[in-house]
């Protein structure tokens, strides 16, 4: 949607046309980023869904585990791999 610079969900009309103002007014980019190459962000994220109210983490041990990992496999530059199965195909016997 704000790469097309508009949409026709009334809902997130306003919110579009805002950040494509921002954006005409920035040397910036939009880049889509697979769930898995940003683990961290994607971690928290399902926190943040399923959890009612704004949450500030003071330190380490608040972070939410999902994010945990994500975090130290992040800081040791390891890859991330995205596993896709054929569902059609796939069984468990």
């Amino acid at each position: 949607m704000i790469k097309n610079r508009g949409t026709n969900n009334l809902k997130l009309k306003t919110i579009i046309e805002d950040i494509v103002q921002i954006m005409n007014n920035m040397n910036c980019s939009i880049e889509h980023c697979f769930r898995e190459a940003n683990q961290v962000a994607d971690g928290l994220a399902k926190f943040g869904a399923i959890h009612e109210g704004s949450h500030i983490f003071q330190n380490w041990q608040q972070i939410p585990n999902s994010s945990k990992g994500a975090y130290h496999l992040d800081k040791a530059q390891l890859p991330s791999m995205r596993i896709k199965y054929d569902k059609a195909n796939f069984f468990v016997s």
